[in-house]
């Protein structure tokens, strides 16, 4: 993950979240995208809205939740 998408939030204590389009967000939810919270990144088709602990099968973690819920959490949030 490059600096430009990471964005500090102090309620995080320190993590950081991923900045991404909202087009990026929108094709992610229609396709049933889970995103991995060690990747910062979709990674897994088939995933419900409100998944947790979905394994990731590009770092075989079980860290992949659904784009909703990435977003909920703020693992995810909007550029500019």
């Amino acid at each position: 993950m490059s600096p430009a998408n990471a964005t500090s939030d102090p309620w995080r204590f320190g993590e950081t979240m991923t900045a991404i389009d909202e087009s990026e967000y929108q094709y992610a939810t229609e396709n049933y995208m889970g995103w991995c919270k060690e990747c910062k990144e979709f990674t897994r088709d088939c995933t419900e809205p409100d998944a947790k602990g979905y394994d990731c099968p590009k770092c075989e973690q079980l860290t992949v939740i659904g784009a909703e819920d990435a977003l909920l959490t703020g693992e995810i949030t909007f550029r500019g």
